[in-house]
């Protein structure tokens, strides 16, 4: 094998190995935007997801998910016909990539018109909705939240 064929299997092996192969993914199937937001809302949340309790443990996981609104993505998923809905709230919240899911499943649920995301004005309202609820955006409490994010983005 020529040497920078050999280089490129030993790269290949290294990204699957390190995660990065999935980071390429997720780029691919997600606008660059959306990832810079949903990685922003992890931060804020919980820290890079160090810290995956909040709201005195009524919100879990990378993205501090509520049951409601755990129920509310999932009932969009089963709406949408996926081929599979995590239903178990605690088994799948601490999920970084189930998580993620759920968070676009509530973003095309309450939020369908600017998901993905165009524009940091779309940004903004999927940001206010996931920390206020589906009205988030009109929430005057929200827009600290969303200063934050947009920070991190």
């Amino acid at each position: 094998m020529k040497g920078w064929k050999w280089a490129a299997v030993v790269v290949a092996t290294v990204m699957v190995y390190s995660g990065v192969q999935d980071t390429a993914v997720r780029a691919d199937s997600e606008s660059s935007l959306l990832v810079r937001l949903l990685d922003a809302i992890r931060e804020v949340e919980s820290y890079g997801g160090k810290k995956p309790r909040g709201d005195g443990g009524r919100s879990l996981g990378p993205y501090h998910i509520g049951r409601a609104y755990w129920r509310d993505a999932c009932a969009q998923l089963k709406a949408e016909d996926a081929e599979w809905v995590p239903w178990d709230y605690d088994r799948w919240v601490h999920s970084d990539a189930e998580s993620r899911r759920i968070v676009q499943a509530y973003f095309r649920r309450h939020a369908a018109k600017v998901h993905p995301p165009q524009s940091m004005d779309d940004c903004q309202v999927l940001a206010r909705r996931h920390n206020g609820g589906p009205t988030g955006d009109r929430k005057s409490s929200t827009l600290k939240y969303w200063r934050r994010v947009r920070s991190e983005m």
